[in-house]
């Protein structure tokens, strides 16, 4: 089957497959075998994050007013604010990432890696070379900003737990799907003509 589909169909076929993915990840909250225990649940465990950090994740709806007291120290329900000893105000979450979300009216059901969508948008075909020997369809991130934070959920993993979040790839049911699809599309698209003399 080497060399059979040209570039334009490999493209499209990438481009469904990019589709699965969103889809999986986005709507299903699924990630693939490899992905870290608990991946598909935002963590609660508490952490400390720079003020100003979480105050652009909220939009400086919460904590704007604490951060203004002339104390070094504010407690409040979800966090507790402290000057660390080069002046930095800081932040201990309380309900961890998940609370983050909560506070910020996402969603928290399922584990989507969205906070602005741009991380599953930016996924795409990066490449479609093709030749009479074989052809090679690259699904990956287009920026660099993107590229390092699939390094970290797809390799690396997340926060101080390492949490990893695999994504990229497709399962075997997956890959029956895109099987049907192809067979479906040609028999859709071909037709064949035999000449009438």
């Amino acid at each position: 089957m080497t060399g059979f589909f040209d570039e334009v169909f490999t493209k499209q076929i990438g481009l469904s497959l990019v589709t699965i993915i969103r889809r999986r990840t986005n709507e299903e909250g699924k990630f693939l075998p490899g992905s870290s225990e608990g991946a598909d649940a935002y963590s609660t465990n508490p952490f400390v994050m720079p003020l100003f950090a979480l105050n652009k994740s909220l939009g400086n709806k919460v904590i704007t007013k604490a951060a203004n007291k002339k104390s070094k120290n504010f407690e409040g329900d979800n966090f507790k604010l402290f000057m660390s000893n080069t002046g930095n105000v800081w932040v201990f979450v309380r309900g961890g990432y998940k609370k983050i979300r909560e506070l910020a009216g996402k969603d928290v059901s399922k584990v989507s890696l969205t906070w602005s969508g741009r991380y599953l948008r930016d996924l795409s075909v990066l490449s479609a070379n093709f030749n009479e020997f074989k052809t090679i369809t690259e699904i990956g991130w287009k920026s660099a900003e993107n590229q390092r934070l699939a390094r970290i959920h797809e390799q690396l993993g997340a926060g101080k737990s390492k949490r990893k979040h695999k994504i990229l790839g497709l399962t075997e049911k997956e890959l029956d799907v895109v099987g049907k699809d192809v067979k479906e599309y040609i028999l859709k698209t071909v037709g064949f003509t035999i000449p009438q003399t």
